[in-house]
């Protein structure tokens, strides 16, 4: 009887034993699996757009005075490209853009191999100095869904330049197709070659980006310009 008594009492023992260890496995895999999953490296895309390939926002323009500030454009892109600073091409086949602004001004953007180039001259007879402001936009081809993730957008992106502190970017919008998920206002970016990066907490993405750049010029000269080499945004 005894020893029935104690067959007994070490079976059960075995079989707790046995179970207890089971449950107390159980949580320390399914602990680790998920450990792995939180600590494993995302993808980071950083994808650009060449500055040349903005479309500038406005009603366009084609005054009496364009092919007089065109010449004259001509002249300075030449004076830029051989003292070093930027290189726009030359000839009276460059390809530009101009929309009228208030105060009988206007912007006009030249795609150029480095980039495009934006001034805001006088389309009255005057040729006075002018003020203006005005949108230019930047599709960028977005994969919204990599690898069955949802991508998030991060960063955005802007390598510029200007001749003069009067000529700046003034804003920075990012669209999720139609909603704003990004803005910046009150800047002014100006100078040599920089490259400008802001950062958010990361955000789902439904549909392809927009950058949007607003360009703002106080009584400019149209000798002066601003560049925008490339756009681009960083997701995760």
């Amino acid at each position: 009887m005894m020893k029935n008594t104690r067959r007994n009492f070490l079976k059960k023992l075995s079989n707790k034993t046995v179970a207890i260890t089971g449950l107390t496995l159980l949580p320390s895999v399914s602990f680790a699996y998920k450990k792995e999953e939180e600590t494993a490296p995302n993808i980071v895309q950083v994808l650009h757009i060449h500055g040349s390939q903005g479309r500038i926002e406005g009603i366009p323009h084609n005054g009496k005075s364009e092919k007089r500030f065109f010449d004259k454009v001509f002249d300075i892109a030449h004076e830029i490209g051989t003292a070093g600073f930027h290189t726009f091409g030359s000839g009276s086949t460059m390809p530009g853009n101009s929309i009228a602004l208030k105060g009988k001004a206007a912007a006009t953007a030249l795609s150029t191999e480095k980039g495009m180039a934006f001034f805001i001259w006088d389309r009255g007879t005057e040729n006075k100095n002018k003020s203006g402001e005005f949108w230019v936009h930047y599709a960028i081809t977005t994969p919204v869904i990599l690898n069955n993730k949802r991508q998030r957008f991060k960063k955005v992106r802007i390598k510029s330049s200007s001749s003069e502190a009067l000529f700046y970017i003034s804003s920075i919008w990012v669209h999720d197709a139609e909603k704003r998920i990004f803005n910046k206002d009150n800047l002014k970016l100006w100078g040599p070659t920089n490259h400008h990066v802001f950062e958010v907490s990361p955000i789902p993405l439904d549909g392809p980006l927009n950058i949007s750049i607003k360009i703002k010029g106080e009584r400019v000269d149209p000798n002066l310009f601003l560049i925008i080499n490339a756009v681009g945004i960083e997701l995760v």
